[in-house]
């Protein structure tokens, strides 16, 4: 039984250390979490109150996707790319 325990922990760990786990700030996978704190339509972006860091981020995106997370309250992940040094919002979730 001690063994099983082992064995399950050890596969635990593999899983939660393995790249498919989604995390703020990381540079690979370029995806942040957190509360949208501000909406700018007049500069086609927002603001994100990063929940790992506790950092402002300032977000790029499309007016439609902005439309969209004008109601939004709860906690989101946002996966982007990087353009030119700005962030840009490929998909809030």
């Amino acid at each position: 039984m001690r063994k099983i325990y082992g064995v399950t922990a050890l596969a635990m760990a593999a899983i939660l250390s393995s790249g498919s786990v989604l995390a703020c700030g990381d540079a690979a996978e370029q995806v942040h979490v957190g509360k949208i704190s501000q909406l700018d339509t007049g500069k086609s972006t927002f603001t994100l109150n990063d929940m790992e860091t506790g950092k402002a981020l300032t977000f790029a995106a499309a007016p439609e996707l902005l439309l969209k997370l004008a109601t939004v309250t709860r906690p989101v992940s946002v996966r982007y790319s990087v353009n030119g040094g700005q962030m840009m919002a490929m998909s809030v979730h």
